[in-house]
């Protein structure tokens, strides 16, 4: 299996979506990844797997620049594709894009017990710049807490 990213605008609202129900427990509609997608300095990318044929959509990732930071809004990759570096192959070209438009910095928020995906994030040399108490509406791999996440640009 290969994985290869396509940037996602407005247009692809709808997979987004689809694909940030099966990732999460509160999914996102369609509306607000539209709606994102319009604002500026708000860009995307989904991770097509190949094969199966046809290619099948597994993951996603949408962040935002303002002046010199970048924070990536959201990032999701179906249960039976984690582990195997989509997630990874997300970050680091959302992390790019984030560069290519002036960033040196990245954010993001993740679960406190959300172990691999803040193992993921470790790898990548981000560190912990914060905590946000009752981030999540619903307990979240043990925690409502989320961590703020933080890495210079470039990863």
């Amino acid at each position: 299996m290969s994985i290869r990213l396509i940037t996602a605008g407005k247009a692809f609202a709808p997979v987004m979506s689809g694909l940030h129900g099966r990732a999460f427990a509160q999914p996102w509609s369609e509306d607000s990844f539209a709606s994102l997608s319009e604002m500026p300095g708000v860009a995307s990318f989904i991770a097509i797997a190949e094969p199966p044929h046809p290619p099948l959509p597994v993951g996603f990732i949408m962040h935002r620049v303002a002046a010199d930071e970048a924070e990536i809004l959201t990032l999701g990759v179906l249960a039976s594709y984690r582990g195997g570096g989509v997630g990874r192959t997300l970050v680091r070209a959302s992390a790019e894009a984030a560069l290519e438009a002036g960033a040196k910095r990245l954010f993001l928020e993740v679960a406190e017990g959300n172990a691999p995906a803040r193992a993921l994030y470790e790898s990548l040399s981000f560190s912990c710049v914060g905590r946000r108490p009752d981030y999540y509406d619903v307990d979240t791999a043990a925690s409502r807490d989320a961590l703020t996440l933080s890495a210079d640009l470039p990863l």
